[in-house]
């Protein structure tokens, strides 16, 4: 006898999470503008070895951050609503790379020319 999985009670798929990161020293803050009653779930790992090496926070506190992560390290972000059925949303994706405050761009000049008096 086949099971049956019970379906949405909003009687549709659950809408696609918007959401941006914001990254700081060692850390990625993720907010979701559309966050509604679903639970957020976040898969988590450095682009160069998603996903073998991804982490999973099942029940994300959105505008929180998610610490331990390396300076200068891409990270890729994955976020999915859950509904109170177990049914899940379509992944958004977003990356991020955390870095130290005060930590700067390297800028390079190329034909630099001074002009006028000294």
């Amino acid at each position: 006898m086949a099971t049956t999985r019970p379906t949405s009670s909003i009687g549709g798929q659950l809408p696609t999470p918007t959401f941006t990161a914001a990254a700081g020293d060692s850390q990625v803050t993720l907010n979701c503008t559309n966050a509604s009653t679903y639970t957020l779930h976040v898969d988590y790992a450095a682009n160069s070895t998603w996903p073998a090496s991804m982490t999973t926070d099942s029940s994300y506190t959105n505008n929180s951050a998610i610490t331990g992560l390396t300076n200068g390290t891409t990270y890729r972000f994955d976020m999915t609503f859950v509904d109170e059925f177990g049914n899940t949303s379509v992944p958004a994706t977003v990356t991020a790379a955390p870095a130290a405050a005060g930590s700067t761009v390297p800028l390079f000049v190329h034909n630099l020319r001074l002009m006028g008096a000294l």
